[in-house]
Parts: structure tokens; sequence; C-alpha cells
């Protein structure tokens, strides 16, 4: 028990009280008067990203709540340990809890435009690192140099 309350009941509470005041702070916030385009779209972005917090919450709390109820289960029926199919119970609950972390960025990437760009890029930027690793000419066909930018990432523009 006090491996769950340690390992989920804190963690899936603190994730709750933290998100809850961004969301509502987020979605309360409202602009006094006529509402100008600029205005609707920054509030639907805003209840986007509240929408995003409780799927982030509910993944989380989908994710890791068998994993922890299987050792609750297991501590309390000591019999169930013995069975023959509990390894393989073990690792799909095991499996699913991890599958959180590799969840959440499929997560921001669907529901974040900003995210999305910035992770198009990163994926670009490594692949073309592997392949100019890899090359002897130099630079991979069909990529641009920009001689004026002073950041790594910056230099390569032919992702898209």
């Amino acid at each position: 028990m006090v491996f769950l309350i340690l390992t989920y009941g804190i963690p899936m509470l603190i994730m709750i009280v933290c998100y809850s005041l961004m969301g509502r702070e987020l979605w309360g916030s409202r602009s006094i008067g006529e509402h100008t385009e600029r205005q609707l779209e920054s509030m639907k972005s805003k209840k986007k990203v509240v929408r995003m917090f409780i799927i982030v919450v509910t993944i989380f709390a989908i994710c890791w709540l068998p994993y922890h109820l299987f050792f609750v289960y297991a501590y309390h029926n000591n019999q169930m340990t013995s069975s023959s199919y509990v390894q393989q119970l073990y690792l799909g609950f095991y499996w699913l809890a991890m599958s959180n972390a590799m969840v959440n960025p499929i997560i921001y990437y669907w529901m974040n435009g900003r995210f999305r760009v910035y992770f198009q890029e990163i994926i670009c930027f490594c692949c073309l690192q592997f392949i100019n690793s890899r090359m002897r000419d130099g630079v991979p066909q069909g990529v641009l140099l920009n001689k004026n930018s002073n950041s790594e990432l910056g230099r390569y523009r032919s992702c898209k």
C-alpha cells in the first residue's frame, strides 16, 4: 500500500492539483469587451491545452493503475504468485505502465502544433546527421546549407 501511495497516489494527486490550477487559469481567462479573431483563437488554443492536460492525466492513470493493482492483489492473494501465468500478467502490466512514457509525446504531437513542428525539425536534423555521418562526399543531395545561421539545427532546411 505504501508503494501504491508513493508511486501512484502522490504523483496522481500532484498532477491533478497542478493541472487543475493551470487549467482553471487557462480556461477561465476571459477578455473584456468584444472578442477579436485573435482573442477567439487564443481562447480556443487555451481550451485545447486544458483538454491535453486531462488526456495526459487520464492516460497516466490508465497505464499505471493495473500495474499497482497487480501488486496489491498479489500481496493479498499469495496463491496467484505461484500460478503459471503470473509472469505474463506482470509483464503485460509492466509494459502498459512503461508505455506511458511513449504515449505522452504522441499526445503532444497530436494536440500541439508547435510541438509537432519542433519534433519534425529534430527528427529531420537527426536523420540528416546520420546520413552525413555515413557519406564520404559531404552534404546529402537535396539539403541546403544556410551559412548565416548560428545554430546547427537552423542550417538544414530540406526536411519537409
